[in-house]
């Protein structure tokens, strides 16, 4: 593999990490302000499908917190490589 046939392919992983890192947050921030919303209601008041769903909430924006570190740690380990390719020729 050429020097910048590797740095390529850093880039690309480095620009879907971003994009996906991007996707998770939005995703988090929808299902933070959905249980945000209907946590604004006594929990007494609330309906079994309502409390179902206030699950349903913490489990997506949970899932996608997780996702976010996952990306992270991508984007890490691709600027890393696009770092040390930079400049040595290698």
């Amino acid at each position: 593999m050429t020097p910048l046939a590797g740095i390529t392919s850093a880039i690309d992983d480095f620009v879907a990490a971003i994009s996906g890192l991007s996707k998770a947050n939005r995703k988090t921030g929808i299902w933070d302000n959905r249980r945000f919303n209907l946590c604004k209601r006594p929990f007494e008041e609330l309906s079994e499908s309502d409390k179902a769903y206030l699950y349903k909430t913490e489990k997506n924006s949970r899932k996608n917190v997780e996702l976010r570190a996952t990306y992270r740690c991508k984007i890490d380990r691709s600027l890393e490589m696009i770092v040390s390719k930079r400049g040595d020729g290698k």
